[in-house]
């Protein structure tokens, strides 16, 4: 498993606040999801290269594969994951589906996230066009355990705000 302690997890965290308001919008929802997998592989110091596989979206340089998926921590623990989508199909039928050897769990409202083996899995329902499961990850599998409101800081960035500047900038320039 790669060393999140070699991380830039400090500007991963910040990256995270940028777009943590957009987790209930879905149109940006796939966005905020495909810009997770980004950072991570940015701040990752070369530990992950993002390959955007189905089923796979990052690996190691040793082949070990990762898929990163965004949801809510919102049990009472605010640490477990139930029915947390692992395949979308977008068709039903029959698969033969291979899991990434791990999952990166990224709760970006809250700041949290978790990476844990797919064997940790339980509860695995496949109705043909997705595939869910649940998982209990322990505090050891937290890299993330939310933002730190009590350091001093500006207002964070606005990922999705300044993105519809440079476009509407962009237009304008043609």
């Amino acid at each position: 498993m790669i060393n999140f302690n070699n991380f830039e997890l400090n500007k991963f965290s910040k990256f995270l606040e940028t777009i943590s308001d957009y987790t209930n919008d879905k149109l940006r929802y796939p966005k905020a999801g495909e810009l997770v997998e980004k950072a991570l592989a940015e701040f990752s110091n070369n530990q992950l290269e993002r390959v955007n596989r189905i089923g796979v979206d990052l690996i190691t340089p040793e082949g070990a594969t990762y898929e990163s998926k965004i949801c809510q921590f919102t049990n009472k623990s605010k640490m477990d994951v139930r029915g947390i989508i692992l395949k979308n199909r977008h068709s039903s039928g029959e698969h033969n589906d291979k899991l990434a050897d791990y999952f990166i769990i990224t709760d970006v409202k809250k700041g949290k996230a978790c990476c844990i083996p797919s064997s940790k899995f339980f509860n695995l329902k496949d109705d043909g066009a997705k595939l869910t499961a649940s998982a209990n990850p322990e505090l050891k599998d937290f890299f993330l355990t939310g933002f730190n409101l009590l350091e001093e800081r500006e207002k964070p960035r606005d990922y999705f705000k300044e993105s519809d500047e440079f476009d509407l900038k962009f237009i304008r320039s043609i």
